[in-house]
């Protein structure tokens, strides 16, 4: 229809334009075409690549419900892990849920419990009194002009002539007593128990891996550990907890105590026999007098004794402990 309308302008030439121009635009047609299929294609491309972006990303943030994403535990650190304190006398739930295994059972809040050292006296010590005294033999009637010493202990045979005798009781020689420490030290404990409970690892997610929330009984806040006393790490984990393993009681007294000096010290008397060996009838001599003994043959005995009721008093009733409770096997926490 359209060429017949200019054949009368000349149909050839008008024919070939039209051929020409209908041709033109096919061309030009097709040429539109590719380059829009091109096009097209690179959208497609850049779609589908971006929507596999978008895929991955949603993908690595599709934690559960009941997980979040959290970083993974630096070099050195373990978990993380689900905690729970209570008193040492409470119930703790067991592990469970993400969390079904248990890492530690520690302790923490340390009581050490009463302690002191009293400090007591021990029997006087009898043999701290001297053993042999000397006795004198002098020459005139008061005593001032010694002739012979005789050295009297136990049993001693004499040959003398009629003459004044005396002896002398030791000064500053006191007898002692034995102090002693007895320690009163309660048996230190731990006031609270502390446990620790690990799962498995969950999926990969954009901040590290999914893990999941603590079970119920549990601290809403996550731990990750590591044995030894340490500064917690940078990032979520900055909550410092430290627990212990056992408890080292290193307590106990001194050999500090003393002892003053005996209520009643030595007593002396010097007994004087007519026999040969200490025996039968005797004449005693205190100490410090000067008396007359008519005997020219006999025995000596020096008894020393401290009255049975004699005792001592400690200086202090007390005396400092020494040494300390150390809470031993420290697992350091680092919680949210």
């Amino acid at each position: 229809m359209i060429g017949a309308c200019f054949t009368d302008g000349g149909g050839d030439t008008l024919g070939t334009t039209g051929l020409a121009t209908t041709n033109d635009t096919r061309l030009t047609s097709t040429g539109t075409s590719d380059n829009a299929t091109a096009e097209e294609t690179t959208l497609d491309d850049a779609t589908t690549s971006a929507g596999e972006t978008a895929a991955t990303a949603e993908e690595l943030d599709a934690c559960a419900d009941d997980e979040r994403c959290l970083p993974e535990p630096p070099d050195g650190w373990s978990g993380p892990v689900a905690v729970r304190e209570s008193s040492i006398e409470g119930v703790t739930p067991g592990c469970q849920g993400h969390y079904p295994d248990e890492a530690w059972a520690l302790f923490g809040g340390l009581d050490p419990g009463a302690a002191s050292c009293s400090c007591s006296c021990g029997p006087v010590d009898q043999g701290a009194c001297a053993q042999e005294l000397e006795l004198v033999r002098f020459l005139d009637p008061v005593c001032d002009l010694p002739s012979i010493d005789y050295p009297i202990g136990a049993c001693t045979t004499l040959n003398w002539t009629p003459a004044r005798l005396r002896y002398t009781a030791p000064e500053g020689e006191e007898p002692t007593c034995a102090p002693a420490e007895t320690p009163a030290i309660a048996e230190p404990s731990f006031t609270t128990q502390w446990k620790a409970c690990v799962g498995s690892p969950g999926a990969a997610c954009d901040a590290g891996r999914c893990v999941g929330d603590a079970p119920d009984g549990f601290d809403d806040a996550l731990c990750i550990y590591q044995e030894g006393e340490h500064g917690c790490p940078p990032g979520p984990f900055t909550q410092q907890q430290v627990r212990h393993l056992n408890l080292d009681d290193q307590r106990g007294c001194p050999s500090a105590c003393q002892c003053g000096p005996p209520s009643e010290g030595c007593q002396y008397t010097m007994q004087l026999y007519s026999t040969m060996n200490c025996a039968g009838e005797s004449t005693t001599l205190p100490p410090d007098q000067c008396l007359y003994n008519d005997l020219t043959t006999g025995s000596a005995a020096l008894l020393s004794t401290v009255p049975p009721a004699s005792s001592c008093a400690p200086v202090a009733p007390e005396v400092d402990v020494i040494g300390d409770v150390t809470p031993t096997g420290a697992v350091t926490f680092c919680c949210e």
